[in-house]
C-alpha cells in the first residue's frame, strides 16, 4: 500500500500503519466501477436513506482486503469508527454522529398497496411533516432547474456531509426561507410564535439564571 496525503473528497483511512486514500463521494466510488457492480451501486445509493450514506460509501470505497477483516462490516455499518477514517483535514470522521439527525420512518406501504419510499419528520411553521429520506425520492420532488443543481451538488458531497446537504433539499424553499427568517428574527431577540416543548409561550427569562439581568425576576 502507497502512503498518500489527503486531498479533497477523499477518506484518508489508516491500515497497518499505513494511509491511504479512498474516495469519499458518490462520484468518485462510481469512477472507480463497472458494469453491473456500477449499476448495483446506482440502485443502493438511490434507495438508501440519507442518514446511513455515509457507511454505504465507505463499504464500496474501502479495498476488499480491508474490509474482508474480521469485525470490519460490523464497524462500517455501526459507523462507530474509532478514528479508522479521516476527512481531507486529518479530523476523524464518526458516521454514529449523523445517525440521528432526523426522525426516520422506513420503508413501507402508501396506504395504497405500493412502496413507499422512506421519510423524515420535520417540524415547519406549518407542524410536523414528512419529506423523502432517499436520494431517488428527493430528486423524482424536484422541478427541472432544481434537479441539475442536485445533480451537480450531491454526487460531489464528501459522505459524512450527505444527510444534512440531503435534509437541506428535501426541505421545501419556502419552508427553509420561513425558517431562515424565523432564525434572524429570534437572533434580533423576537420570540413571537415560540413555545416550549410544553407548548407554552417562550419567555427567555424563564431560561436564565436569576442572577442575570434578563433572569431577575426568577427565583
Amino acid at each position: 500500500m502507497r502512503e498518500v496525503r489527503g486531498a479533497a473528497g477523499v477518506w484518508a483511512v489508516e491500515a497497518d500503519g499505513v494511509r491511504l486514500e479512498v474516495p469519499a463521494t458518490i462520484a468518485g466510488v462510481r469512477e472507480g466501477l463497472a458494469g453491473a457492480r456500477r449499476t448495483e451501486f446506482d440502485a443502493e445509493v438511490e434507495r438508501t436513506v440519507g442518514n446511513h450514506l455515509d457507511r454505504v460509501l465507505l463499504r464500496w470505497a474501502l479495498p476488499p482486503g480491508l474490509l474482508a477483516r474480521e469485525g470490519m462490516p460490523e464497524r462500517v455499518e455501526r459507523g462507530n469508527l474509532d478514528g479508522l477514517v479521516r476527512d481531507e483535514d486529518g479530523v476523524p470522521v464518526d458516521f454514529a454522529e449523523v445517525m440521528e439527525v432526523t426522525e426516520v420512518t422506513e420503508a413501507g406501504e402508501d396506504g395504497t398497496g405500493r412502496a413507499a419510499p422512506p421519510t423524515w419528520g420535520m417540524t415547519t411553521g406549518a407542524g410536523r411533516v414528512r419529506r423523502p429520506a432517499t436520494i431517488g425520492a428527493i430528486r423524482a420532488g424536484l422541478d427541472e432547474e432544481r434537479r441539475r443543481a442536485f445533480d451537480v451538488e450531491v454526487p460531489h458531497t464528501p459522505g459524512h456531509d450527505l444527510c444534512p446537504t440531503l435534509v437541506r433539499w428535501a426541505t421545501p424553499p419556502e419552508v427553509a426561507a420561513a425558517s431562515d427568517a424565523a432564525g434572524d428574527r429570534i437572533a434580533r431577540g423576537d420570540f413571537t410564535g415560540v413555545v416550549n416543548a410544553d407548548g407554552s409561550p417562550f419567555a427567555l427569562a424563564d431560561h436564565l439564571p436569576p442572577g442575570t439581568p434578563e433572569g431577575a425576576g426568577r427565583r
